[in-house]
């Protein structure tokens, strides 16, 4: 199997995972639609039969900070419909999963912790697994551990 994954946002991540092995990993930052679908139609030659992509977490707001985060991830949201759209274009049979990133993390063995040590924990983690590949963003390393956890969950 391969596994497309996407961690998107402003910035997005993508990564192409068969199995352990990671066969692509790149990232976009603010993409037009057509920029996006040049992207996915370069991919094509992969073989793509899962799309994953990292859901958003809607979360209530009681206060001005968690107001602000509700906008963020309102944001991101348009962003994954942005992805999701261009991907059921470009592989209009290819099964799209959303992942929470909790689930994902849980999966894979990362330890728990706060935003900014899931981060570095998700970079370390990639550079580990995949040293050859150069890890410059979280969004990067983010998408593959998506796409590893996809992989190993398939029977």
């Amino acid at each position: 199997m391969t596994t497309l994954a996407l961690d998107a946002a402003t910035k997005t991540g993508l990564a192409v995972v068969r199995g352990t092995q990671l066969l692509h990993v790149a990232g976009r930052n603010s993409p037009t639609i057509t920029e996006a679908r040049e992207l996915l139609l370069a991919l094509g030659t992969l073989g793509i039969d899962c799309i994953a992509i990292e859901a958003a977490q809607a979360r209530g707001a009681t206060t001005a900070r968690q107001g602000a985060q509700a906008q963020g991830t309102l944001r991101q949201a348009e962003w994954i419909g942005l992805w999701r759209a261009v991907c059921r274009d470009v592989f209009p049979r290819v099964p799209i999963v959303d992942v929470y990133p909790a689930t994902w993390r849980s999966g894979i063995g990362m330890p728990a912790g706060d935003r900014k040590h899931l981060k570095a924990c998700s970079l370390h983690m990639a550079r580990s697994r995949w040293p050859e590949h150069l890890w410059t963003s979280d969004d990067l390393s983010d998408a593959a551990l998506l796409g590893l956890y996809v992989e190993l969950r398939k029977p």
